[in-house]
């Protein structure tokens, strides 16, 4: 996984692997730009940037274009 399936940067880390019987089953990654999470074993539609929905898409050179954002802890 080199780029965030919704901003395409390329400001990602690993924030767990999920092991079973000592084989990697999965990883979470997180976006240090848009601070969005996913695990690679989710569908295509999710962590494919081309196959993501367009409204999910984030453009994080344009804050202006969300005037609203929640602070962690609100929802």
């Amino acid at each position: 996984m080199n780029d965030c399936p919704r901003c395409q940067k390329s400001n990602i880390r690993i924030e767990h692997k999920g092991y079973h019987n000592k084989r990697l089953i999965w990883t979470i990654f997180n976006c240090r730009s848009c601070s969005f999470s996913w695990r690679d074993s989710e569908p295509e539609a999710t962590i494919i940037h081309e196959k993501r929905d367009p409204f999910f898409h984030v453009d994080t050179d344009r804050p202006q274009k969300y005037p609203i954002v929640l602070p962690p802890g609100l929802i």
